[in-house]
């Protein structure tokens, strides 16, 4: 309860699997729906998604040697809200748009996701700082439980978001309601979401400055 840094990240961690839960679980029906092409638009998406696992591989321990883990985190959410907010606002015709908004996005997932398990094992050491109690385990069992939180609530968004919006399922076409309703858990949701981890993480105390003077506090110790 004391560890700070812990909670705040749990909290971040907590939006960022809701918006991509809540963005992969609608792919199907956006497919289908507003591009009409499932085949091209998971090929794409699939590739897309092989691209930026490749570039965040490499570019994320340069990134946190350069401007620390903290700064990384957040540069991984600005480019996801930047990916989803622009995905919101492609205008239906242009698949260019929509890809590049994708592939946007889902650099900004990549690098996230990569960075936040090395800010959690930070927090392990903020906890015996503070505390004089190292628990791994504990730690990290809480972080995992708000990891499966947020995919668990993200998840079930679409769900309710399709069902107020007239959603008819197997319909070969959707009103306008309904084809809102997919795009509003596709994009706007996850860019809520990662605005929001942004957020939290902004105020995040735990910088890579900071976590040296903490080791060698405790080294002294």
């Amino acid at each position: 309860i004391g560890n700070t840094p812990l909670l705040m990240l749990c909290a971040a961690a907590l939006c960022v699997l809701t918006g991509v839960a809540s963005s992969t679980a609608s792919l199907v029906y956006f497919a289908r729906y507003m591009l009409g092409d499932v085949t091209l638009f998971f090929f794409v998406i699939g590739l897309t998604s092989l691209l930026t696992a490749s570039v965040s591989v490499a570019a994320v321990p340069m990134l946190a040697g350069r401007i620390g883990k903290k700064h990384t985190f957040l540069l991984g959410l600005a480019i996801a809200m930047l990916g989803y907010g622009a995905l919101f606002l492609a205008p239906g015709t242009s698949k260019a748009w929509v890809f590049g908004s994708f592939g946007v996005a889902a650099l900004g997932v990549k690098v996230s996701m990569a960075i936040m398990w090395a800010i959690e094992a930070d927090t392990v050491d903020y906890g015996q700082w503070r505390t004089g109690m190292r628990i791994e385990g504990l730690t990290y069992a809480f972080f995992s439980l708000m990891r499966k939180c947020g995919q668990s609530l993200g998840g079930s968004i679409p769900a309710f978001l399709l069902a107020a919006s007239g959603y008819v399922p197997n319909a070969p076409i959707q009103d306008e309601a309904a084809r809102q309703g997919i795009l509003q858990a596709v994009a706007l949701v996850p860019a809520i979401a990662f605005s929001a981890a942004f957020a939290i993480m902004a105020f995040y105390p735990l910088t890579d400055t900071r976590f040296a003077e903490l080791i060698a506090e405790i080294k002294t110790r």
